[in-house]
């Protein structure tokens, strides 16, 4: 990921909440929705390295490591 992350779910699942980590555990972003499918998240603001992402949707939480880079 450069600046501009797009999440969708592809099992129709509302999300209801986006949060990324740093690799310390510290919340560095957090984005609540009140609906929707999809989500754009900017990460212009982030320094380049792994982060852990969060997706809270109607079917359980969800989980993946994001590299963002230069």
């Amino acid at each position: 990921v450069h600046d501009i992350m797009n999440i969708r779910m592809l099992n129709n699942s509302e999300i209801k909440e986006v949060n990324l980590f740093n690799t310390k555990g510290d919340l560095v972003l957090s984005n609540t929705l009140s609906a929707g499918y999809s989500s754009e998240i900017n990460l212009s603001n982030l320094k380049p390295g792994l982060y852990i992402l969060k997706v809270i949707c109607q079917t359980g939480v969800f989980v993946e490591k994001v590299i963002k880079t230069e």
